[in-house]
């Protein structure tokens, strides 16, 4: 079964993700601790992309669809 998600879903998410596992880490919070998370979802996102268009994927519906089977 293929799953298909719109990529800009991934950069909305970071927000939402932040905020649910502050409260688990609160000890450890920092605003280093979020730019290190920023970091690293632009990094995925980053790759994830490069990761479709190296499949053939026309570049033009990268902010489209991704698909994840």
């Amino acid at each position: 079964m293929d799953i298909y998600v719109h990529l800009y879903v991934f950069q909305i998410i970071l927000p939402h993700f932040l905020q649910t596992i502050k409260p688990h880490i609160e000890k450890f919070w920092s605003d280093d601790m979020v730019e290190t998370w920023r970091a690293l979802f632009a990094l995925i996102i980053y790759y994830m992309e490069e990761g479709v268009g190296r499949a053939g994927v026309d570049k033009r519906k990268l902010s489209q669809t991704f698909s994840v089977t």
